[in-house]
């Protein structure tokens, strides 16, 4: 899915579609649009990539918004605080801000295997591909939308803002329920014979 359709999404929630006359420059809504796409990365742990590096006791990885597993040359790294990691005993992972990241007790080692999801960087044009399938493209533009009232244009901007921030809630309800429905197991088994 691209961009653009979020942004005719979006565009009809503004009422903004007369083409000789816009509004909102693509450049806003794309504003908007990306940092709605990497608030849904971080909130549904979408966009999960595997990074294989070589360890060293400091490592930069850019965008990591949630850290699903690390190892060290295939054994379990920790992923920890750093408080927590400070006091472990074992090769510990920590966050040490920005795009750095540290092992703590580092003795070396082959590969450094990290599974994360990653924030996408800024979208520039219309033509670009959005990281989230297409089941969130009404969520994305409700999300926009919702950041877009919050500039007082109007005085009835708080009671839109309520009402659209419900269905953005409901939207989001939809995507968890389809993501459950994906993962969940075809075949329920129960101990009660009938």
């Amino acid at each position: 899915m691209n961009a653009r359709e979020v942004i005719m999404i979006l565009r009809s929630l503004l009422r903004d579609n007369d083409r000789e006359n816009l509004f909102f420059s693509d450049g806003e809504l794309l504003d908007k649009i990306s940092s709605a796409q990497n608030e849904f990365i971080s909130e549904f742990r979408e966009n999960i990539h595997t990074f294989f590096l070589q360890p060293q006791e400091h490592i930069q990885i850019q965008r990591l918004a949630y850290i699903f597993e690390c190892t060290l040359d295939s054994k379990p790294l920790c992923f920890k605080h750093i408080s927590s990691a400070l006091k472990s005993p074992y090769p510990t992972l920590y966050h040490a801000g920005g795009d750095r990241y540290v092992i703590h007790n580092f003795k070396g080692g082959e590969e450094l295997r990290i599974t994360a999801s990653v924030f996408e960087p800024l979208l520039t044009s219309p033509s670009d591909e959005l990281a989230l399938g297409f089941e969130f493209a009404k969520a994305l533009a409700l999300r926009a939308y919702c950041d877009m009232l919050l500039v007082q244009t109007s005085p009835h901007n708080p009671q839109i803002y309520g009402f659209y921030k419900e269905a953005l809630r409901e939207e989001k309800q939809k995507i968890r329920a389809l993501k459950n429905r994906a993962n969940a197991k075809s075949t329920i088994f129960s101990t009660i014979q009938i």
